[in-house]
């Protein structure tokens, strides 16, 4: 049976607001889809906190942050797209 990324995404949500490494999870796996692959080899630590619906990304070159960083607001609105509410209101992008 086939589920579009958007059900399968909201299925998923449950677990993910238990267990945050499996958005993370979810969360690099979405990005292969917007950003383009040498970036996404670039980043290094993907991590979230529910608490504050802030989504961190770790990169390993300037250029990737700042790549990523102008698609942030894509981004943002693509994943809460997705998954029918806001769970990112913030990216953060650190150098490692």
């Amino acid at each position: 049976m086939f589920y579009s990324l958007k059900f399968y995404l909201k299925e998923k949500l449950k677990k993910f607001e238990t267990n945050p490494n499996f958005f993370n999870f979810q969360v690099k796996k979405f990005l292969s889809k917007i950003l383009d692959p040498k970036i996404i080899q670039g980043i290094k630590n993907v991590r979230y906190t529910p608490q504050n619906l802030t989504l961190f990304l770790k990169v390993s070159n300037p250029i990737f942050a700042q790549e990523i960083k102008l698609q942030e607001e894509k981004i943002r609105k693509k994943i809460n797209q997705s998954l029918g509410r806001e769970v990112i209101k913030k990216i953060i992008i650190k150098l490692d």
